[in-house]
């Protein structure tokens, strides 16, 4: 929690001194608000996290519709994604929507494809909601289709992260280095395939609206798990 609070306040410097949000890299200062990108260059990327900058940006754009915050937009993609997988299609169609919107007036070149990617995942889900792949077709079969898509296309918005170094997986444990593995050059972007929730995921609960019990993903069973004694 101390932590936290601490990766909380310098962000807020940040902020004040209108520091620029970068892409995910080994020297980037600010990706997401909130979120330490250089100790948890998986996760970092949570709801939360996102909810905040998207807060930021919003409080921009009030005094400048035109404002855009560039490094920010791959990552409501993953959001988009996010609420499909926990079962929110509606929701999820609902943040495409706005994201296009928001997009609309941008002339950057990476722009037009993020443009080009969530309207690629909006029709799929309008095309389900209309009973374009089957009338019963269950939201889990959704996600599938629509993971395998973002799989297929994610490396052209933001390449992948570099193997874990050799001295980081054999080093001492008690070591606790400030930084994680620096990310090179060529691969300085934030690599939203490993951040995108995966379809084999440990399920966890959450109450719904008329009482009854449902399970929404929770982490990638695929993933390693450091602080779990391996199975037997």
């Amino acid at each position: 929690m101390r932590v936290m609070i601490q990766i909380i306040a310098a962000h807020i410097c940040y902020l004040v001194a209108e520091a620029n949000f970068e892409s995910y890299s080994d020297s980037a200062r600010l990706c997401l608000v909130g979120a330490d990108h250089w100790k948890f260059p998986r996760t970092y990327a949570s709801p939360e996290a996102i909810q905040r900058t998207e807060l930021y940006e919003y409080s921009k754009v009030l005094g400048n519709s035109q404002f855009v915050l560039l490094p920010f937009q791959p990552y409501k993609l993953i959001y988009a994604h996010m609420l499909a997988e926990a079962g929110k299609v509606s929701e999820s169609l609902k943040y495409c929507q706005a994201v296009l919107k928001s997009l609309k007036t941008g002339r950057a070149p990476e722009v037009d494809m993020w443009r080009q990617l969530v309207a690629s995942l909006e029709e799929r889900i309008r095309t389900h909601q209309q009973g374009g792949y089957a009338t019963n077709l269950a939201p889990a079969k959704l996600v599938g289709k629509l993971l395998n898509f973002i799989d297929n296309t994610a490396h052209r918005v933001v390449g992948g992260l570099p193997p874990p170094s050799q001295s980081t997986v054999q080093g001492n444990e008690h070591d606790h280095p400030l930084m994680g593995p620096k990310v090179s050059s060529s691969q300085s972007t934030m690599a939203m395939s490993s951040l995108m929730p995966s379809a084999s995921m440990e399920p966890i609960s959450e109450w719904t609206a008329d009482g009854n019990r449902m399970t929404i993903p929770n982490r990638s069973v695929s993933e390693p798990d450091f602080g779990r004694t391996p199975r037997q």
